[in-house]
């Protein structure tokens, strides 16, 4: 599965992480106040990492 435009906690990303799902990220990560998703999102292992271009406008 994919978590698509993840914009949520820690813990949900590490829960869909442990059972096999995919982080997607959108253009929410370039938000000032996105610092906490840039942390978040240095712990994603790159081969469960996605890039969307058309969310969530």
């Amino acid at each position: 599965g994919v978590m698509h435009c993840f914009s949520s906690g820690a813990k949900l990303a590490e829960k869909a992480l442990e059972i096999g799902f995919y982080i997607s990220l959108s253009g929410i990560l370039t938000f000032k106040t996105s610092d906490w998703l840039r942390d978040l999102v240095k712990d994603v292992p790159l081969d469960r990492l996605l890039v969307e271009t058309d969310a969530p406008y």
